[in-house]
């Protein structure tokens, strides 16, 4: 998750929104931070 907040901070200004929000997406799908199945519910907060 470290990586994922310093990507965003490095990598936000490079991307339109929409572009950079679904690669933002993707990479937290990848990641799975969360075993009880929470991370679909915080993947679609976040977007």
């Amino acid at each position: 998750m470290q990586n994922l907040v310093a990507c965003i901070k490095v990598e936000r200004e490079n991307y339109h929104p929409i572009i950079f929000a679904a690669m933002l997406h993707l990479k937290f799908v990848s990641i799975y931070p969360f075993i009880d199945g929470k991370n679909d519910y915080t993947r679609r907060l976040l977007l």
